[in-house]
């Protein structure tokens, strides 16, 4: 079966690679599934921007983090959206601004404080019972 031109002829899930392609990102530009694991139309135009507005080093690391941010907190579509709004807008968000929209909120634990009781309070409770 052949694939209409307007689709690809593979379908390769990002969100499988994309643990490996962080420790390694520039092996996302040289990749020759990079088109087949970028996930949508959105994403594409995010590459073709970076790649022609960053340095290499710096695109493929841009678009690996963005798609792992994708991956791990299921904000694909929206994510995607977001960058290309502010791509149309003349500004691309930076990795630490699209973490702060979309990646998991740092909870703040608050500090307790305890006091240890005496232990001489186990010496009565096991001494022998008199009656």
């Amino acid at each position: 079966m052949y694939a209409h031109k307007s689709q690809r002829a593979r379908r390769i899930d990002y969100r499988h690679v994309i643990d490996s392609l962080v420790r390694k990102p520039q092996a996302f530009r040289r990749s020759q599934l990079r088109e087949d694991l970028l996930p949508s139309c959105d994403y594409r135009l995010i590459w073709r921007h970076v790649e022609e507005h960053l340095e290499p080093h710096k695109a493929c690391r841009y678009i690996v983090r963005l798609l792992h941010l994708a991956a791990t907190e299921n904000c694909e579509g929206t994510l995607g959206r977001y960058v290309l709004r502010h791509i149309d807008q003349g500004k691309l968000p930076s990795e630490s601004q699209c973490q702060e929209r979309y990646g998991e909120v740092t909870r703040v634990i608050p500090l307790i404080t305890s006091q240890q009781h005496a232990l001489g309070g186990y010496d009565r409770l096991l001494s022998p019972v008199s009656y």
